[in-house]
């Protein structure tokens, strides 16, 4: 007997608007952390890439000599306390620049 082909649920969301949603998501947090930069006459570079995570930011780290990597813990819905997640270990280990784990605001 032949299994029926895996169909798209009804009220799924498309793959390729998700994908331009989340571009212009990471443009949005890139535009709001290059005007606190800004603001705080710090000098910042922003780059988009793909691949393995950690080993993407020490790549681009070393592409733009970069003097700091910042990265922030995992968020785990539900979880009282920060997570420092798998890439953010493996940058704190590889990385040849200081690396800071920057907390992420919580909302009170």
């Amino acid at each position: 007997m032949r299994r029926p082909a895996l169909v798209q649920h009804p009220g799924s969301i498309d793959p390729a608007a998700l994908a331009r949603h989340s571009d212009l998501a990471a443009e949005a947090a890139f535009r709001h952390v290059a005007s606190l930069a800004a603001t705080a006459g710090v000098e910042v570079s922003f780059s988009q890439r793909s691949g393995r995570v950690a080993a993407e930011i020490l790549a681009e780290a070393r592409v733009v000599n970069a003097v700091l990597t910042v990265v922030a813990p995992v968020d785990r819905p539900g979880s009282a306390t920060p997570y420092i997640g798998s890439h953010t270990l493996r940058v704190l280990e590889f990385s040849g620049v200081p690396v800071m784990v920057v907390p992420l605001r919580r909302a009170t």
